[in-house]
């Protein structure tokens, strides 16, 4: 067992970090973007000059509260770099120790899961700020040690087998929430989905619910997290939580060694202390009425949403999502559903809009060349036709909403250099009628329409929620306010504005009445209701269940048959005694605005590797170096390697600028090789010295803009070997002797793959191809030529979650000339042969992969079976030798079983399996393993 975990323990430290032979392609901002640094203690504050001021509020926010997002950690982290990106419309934030940086997205979410009441820019600041604190706590005793030797890479994979996801996140979602007045935390949107699946499926085991399942759905960690976090610090003081992560991380060579902590923390083990949780929140589920009349039958195995509905056509519109499938927009009358349009990356806003037969919803747009640009676009869908088009093209759209009248549109942007703003526009003239920006400290959600002349929107000013009425004709603005929760998207009908609210901890539908402020609560049933859509006095809206978040309808002609009722202010769930536990956290508020750090650049090189590491999955070894600068522009990779089977040693040094739409590639190696071969039963050394040179251009691009993904790479290198001190007078055609060879790689990638569901492992449709020609330059020592490519095509199979994979693959290469040389094969072969010599090959495959089960079972903490899958198929292939006419035909067939499962308690998912191949021609049947390691 000790052996075992110490194997797991190296296979963790080091898989993150392979390399290929190209450095990887970076997740880069626009170049020429202008950048500004502001050093404040142990934080350089990296921003774009535009919209700086809104940004700089947010500095001084995190400063004011450093030594408070420390509490129970009690660690001040080294120096960090806070990198805030305005190019994108993805509302969200990590910490990486590659290199060693945050990056704040600095664009306000719209979805009320999420957002909560606080200015989103200290929200996710504070929460990224807090994993700072958490993964640099564990950079100290032999840990440090480690540190010096090998650098933040081997940080990175103690904190991986040592520290379990839901704390990190749950954590720094636990302390978002004490620091903010919003923080998820307070939003039963983000919290009843787990609370419900707990009432349902009852509290299963620890393994359930942190590393997931395929038979039912399963919140995230971040929710399992919060909810585990918020048990622990309330039943334990500060510093027993935090030191409990601190000592898991430095004890990391212990298996379970944060369990083992727990226990000694706390003097119950982690199953005990999930338990008891499991039984508090249990305690603290509501006995609500069961909603009557769902449209939808509930079956829990097949968790599915039908969102956003709306009425159409004696029948009703919804957006279908869940466990089985991705998003689509669907049509039920007379307990009949079918699918209208498959959407593409929907924009997290909860809103639709229709009008007449037009249907509209807001999409992410992905940058054509720089990963970290990503805009939106509205797609505009014609109901009776299924046809789509798309207007807004990368405007920053976040909301889109039709007039009543069908000829007016109310949209809300984000723009890099403005914040937020509001627009009115004409859509036959194609001109803005109205246009308001928001000022530094608002923030503005769930726009929606009261009437022709009137607009309405939520904002947020720091301590609550405020209703917005806007007259578009004058401006005039009236302000209603609404409480510290987050509402959610709202409709007008008969003066009265709906939407959803917490009410103890469950989200209701209540309308407020834009004349007086008069609130009235619509729903008191569920365990959550929103999306309220109203058409002649009948409400329709979505409940949330076990099964997924169903529909119900409610009539609202008469208004005063619902109850009058005072809204309360919204506090963190989960907490025994809140109000200690604010005191507790306000006794570490000291300051710490000392040790002004000297001016450093927006970005530099920062090295995040050095000393031995792992290269390749050849498990070649190297002494070295790697970094990359902080605004991810180009990397650099340099040092001493040795090959696995010690054939391989020398220097080498890469370098990867990234900062232009091409990239520019640059490698150098001088090798001392040597391997033995056996030649008529005898073994024969050959050894020599080898420098190559490469340097070429990459172009990534990404063409998606709806249900699929488009990728597409070209590539061209030149290359150059020089060998010499050959020992030997003969040469196998694989490798060089003496004399200068160089050669063009020119390779060209394009996929084009539908969206998966959860419980997809392979695309319902889709193909991609690979291609390549590389080819020897005239007059060199040696001559070589080979053309390839393959490609996979996926069809849907005879059920859900089945599929058909069709693979052809071929090659033609120079098999004739002086001082010939053989090109390593590329492509895929017919599986049970070895790689043979060809002159011209082809091959075609026929596979067929479904699911087998999903057991959810485990044995004991060591492993968790999550899924088992099968596939069977047929290979058949044919390779030609023109110069002596030898032809050869190949032909297997055969079947895999895989299994998705977790060991150790460790999230990431491992699939394994075995290959049972069967060749006619030698009645041999063969077993290999099958291993896709740590699936992300």
């Amino acid at each position: 067992m000790g052996n075992y975990f110490k194997l797991l323990c190296f296979l963790f430290l080091t898989q993150p970090y392979f390399l290929l032979a190209q450095e990887p392609i970076l997740e880069q901002h626009k170049p020429g973007q202008k950048w500004q640094a502001e050093n404040r203690g142990n934080i350089t504050y990296v921003f774009p000059s535009a919209h700086s001021q809104t940004l700089k509020r947010s500095f001084l926010v995190l400063d004011s509260l450093k030594s408070s997002i420390y509490t129970g950690i009690g660690h001040k982290p080294r120096h960090i770099r806070l990198i805030y990106n305005n190019q994108t419309m993805v509302s969200n934030g990590f910490v990486t120790f590659f290199p060693w940086r945050s990056e704040i997205q600095t664009p306000p979410s719209q979805d009320f899961s999420l957002s909560g009441n606080a200015p989103w820019l200290n929200m996710v600041s504070i929460h990224e700020y807090r994993h700072v604190v958490q993964l640099d706590a564990i950079n100290k005793g032999f840990n440090k040690f480690l540190y010096v030797l090998f650098g933040d890479q081997v940080l990175a994979g103690i904190r991986t087998i040592s520290i379990p996801d839901w704390f990190t996140e749950g954590d720094a979602v636990f302390i978002e929430t004490m620091l903010t007045p919003g923080g998820r935390g307070r939003l039963p949107a983000f919290y009843q989905p787990w609370l419900l699946n707990l009432k349902e499926l009852g509290d299963k085991y620890y393994e359930k619910q942190y590393l997931g399942s395929y038979k039912h759905n399963i919140p995230n960690h971040y929710v399992f997290g919060y909810l585990m976090s918020a048990y622990l610090y309330s039943n334990y003081d500060y510093e027993t939580v935090g030191s409990t992560m601190v000592n898991s991380g430095t004890n990391w060579f212990f298996p379970f060694s944060y369990g083992l902590a727990l226990k000694k923390k706390t003097g119950k083990n982690l199953y005990q202390n999930y338990e008891e949780m499991s039984s508090y929140y249990k305690s603290l589920i509501p006995e609500e009425n069961a909603v009557e009349g769902l449209v939808f039958k509930n079956n829990i195995k097949r968790y599915t949403n039908y969102d956003y509905p709306k009425y159409y056509n004696n029948g009703i519109l919804s957006v279908r999502n869940g466990i089985g499938d991705i998003s689509q927009v669907v049509f039920t009358r007379n307990d009949k559903t079918r699918k209208v349009k498959t959407a593409g990356l929907i924009y997290q806003n909860n809103q639709t809009s229709l009008a007449g037969d037009k249907l509209a919803w807001v999409e992410y747009l992905p940058g054509r060349r720089w990963q970290k640009v990503t805009n939106t676009q509205v797609r505009i869908l014609d109901i009776e036709s299924g046809r789509t088009k798309r207007i807004m093209k990368r405007e920053g759209v976040t909301n889109f909403l039709f007039s009543n009248t069908r000829d007016r549109s109310l949209t809300l942007h984000y723009f890099h250099d403005q914040g937020q703003v509001l627009k009115v526009h004409d859509l036959q003239k194609e001109k803005v009628l109205f246009e308001i920006e928001s000022d530094l400290d608002q923030q503005w959600i769930s726009p929606f329409w009261v009437n022709e002349n009137r607009i309405g929107f939520f904002e947020q000013n720091g301590n609550q929620y405020v209703l917005v009425i806007i007259n578009i004709t004058n401006g005039f603005r009236k302000e209603l306010n609404v409480g510290n929760g987050t509402p959610g998207p709202a409709q007008s009908y008969k003066g009265h504005i709906f939407f959803s609210y917490p009410i103890d901890n469950i989200d209701h539908i209540i309308a407020i009445n834009r004349a007086n402020g008069e609130i009235r609560q619509i729903t008191n049933a569920g365990h959550g209701n929103y999306f309220p859509y109203i058409e002649d006095g009948q409400m329709i809206y979505n409940v949330l269940t076990a099964a997924g978040r169903n529909v119900a309808q409610k009539n609202v002609n008469n208004l005063d048959q619902f109850p009058v009722i005072e809204l309360t202010p919204i506090k963190p769930f989960g907490l025994n005694d809140f109000d200690s536990q604010l005191q507790q956290k306000n006794s570490f508020t000291e300051s710490d605005r000392k040790n002004e750090t000297k001016n450093k650049s927006p970005g530099a090189l920062m090295p995040f590797a050095w000393g031995v590491e792992v290269l390749n999955d050849d498990l070649d070894m190297s002494i070295g170096l790697r970094a990359r600068d902080a605004l991810m522009r180009y990397s650099v990779t340099g040092g001493y390697r040795i090959s696995s089977d010690l054939d391989e040693r020398g220097w080498f040094s890469r370098f990867s600028y990234q900062s232009l739409p091409v990239i520019l590639d640059f490698e150098y190696e001088n090798l001392q090789r040597n391997l033995d071969r056996t030649i008529e039963g005898s073994t024969v050394n050959f050894n020599w010295n080898e420098e190559i040179i490469s340097a070429g251009l990459r172009l990534p691009l990404n063409f998606t803009s709806g249900k699929y993904f488009n990728n597409f790479l070209l590539g061209a290198s030149f290359n150059q070997a020089i060998i010499e001190n050959y020992n030997q007078d003969i040469r196998f055609l694989d490798q060089l002797s003496n004399g200068t060879f160089q050669f063009t790689d020119l390779t060209l990638r394009f996929s084009h793959i539908l969206k998966t569901s959860h419980r997809d492992f392979l695309p319902r449709w889709g193909f991609q191809v690979n291609a390549g020609n590389r080819i020897s330059l005239d007059d060199d020592d040696f001559s070589a030529s080979q053309v390839y490519g393959w490609g996979d095509i996926f069809l849907p199979g005879f059920f859900k979650h089945h599929s058909f994979k069709l693979r052809g693959s071929g090659y033609w290469q120079q098999l004739t000339g002086e001082s010939l040389y053989i090109f390593s094969n590329r492509v895929p072969l017919v599986r049970g042969y070895s790689n043979r010599l060809f002159g011209n090959y082809g091959m075609f495959s026929l596979e067929y992969s479904l699911p087998l089960w999903y057991p959810d079972i485990k044995i004991g903490p060591f492993i968790y079976f999550k899924r088992f899958r099968g596939s069977i198929y047929y290979d058949r292939g044919k390779g030609v030798n023109n110069e002596n006419n030898f032809v050869m035909n190949q032909e297997s067939y055969g079947g895999i079983i895989k299994t998705d499962l977790n060991i150790m308690r460790l999230r990431r998912d491992i699939v394994i399996g075995v290959d049972i191949n069967y060749r006619p021609d030698t009645k041999n049947v063969s077993y290999n393993l099958v291993l896709n390691t740590f699936v992300f």
